[in-house]
């Protein structure tokens, strides 16, 4: 299965961008504007369930999450290639790493989640994993990370986006693990 991506540049420095949990490739925005496409190549992979891929199923998991960055490397043809995340999808490149570290020239992680696993208690387990169908929920998680400092008209439309450009999950997560072998969306 051919795995939709967006790629920008034909230059030899070969790049696989990741992005956030409540994302998608398009959110990467007016940078994407100022990207070098002589020098580097950039590939933007969609998960499972949202932007492009909104309707390919899965276990929306960040072991698929690599094993699609590996299998999409392949489909380019890339033996190697570096990897930049943002939040989630710096953990997703972090299990990248751990699954083909021979494979991975550079790894950079912007406000990346940490790969080492933690456990959440009740209430943030309710409310990391209650986001997928509760909107106050999603709203509440965009505020605590941005340090309560987003207005509301920008915490109204992040969350407005973030429900528009993914699927809503299948099933409950099995885990309740604070590493996150899920991460289901919406």
């Amino acid at each position: 299965m051919a795995i939709a991506h967006r790629r920008i540049g034909t230059g030899p420095v070969r790049v696989i961008v990741l992005h956030d949990w409540f994302g998608t490739s398009a959110n990467w925005g007016s940078v994407l504007e100022h990207l070098d496409p002589e020098g580097f190549s950039y590939v933007f992979l969609d998960y499972r369930g949202y932007g492009e891929r909104r309707d390919v199923s899965g276990r929306y998991s960040l072991g698929e999450i690599a094993d699609d960055v590996l299998e999409l490397a392949d489909q380019l043809g890339w033996d190697t290639f570096s990897l930049l995340g943002h939040s989630m999808g710096g953990k997703a490149a972090q299990q990248v790493l751990v699954r083909a570290p021979e494979r991975i020239e550079k790894l950079i992680g912007i406000a990346p989640v940490p790969a080492a696993p933690y456990e959440l208690d009740d209430a943030a387990h309710a409310l990391f994993h209650g986001a997928a169908e509760d909107p106050a929920k999603r709203r509440a998680i965009l505020d605590l990370v941005t340090g309560n400092r987003a207005s509301r008209h920008w915490l109204d439309r992040m969350v407005e986006h973030s429900l528009g450009v993914s699927r809503p999950r299948p099933s409950p997560p099995t885990s309740r693990a604070g590493s996150r072998s899920t991460c289901p969306p919406r």
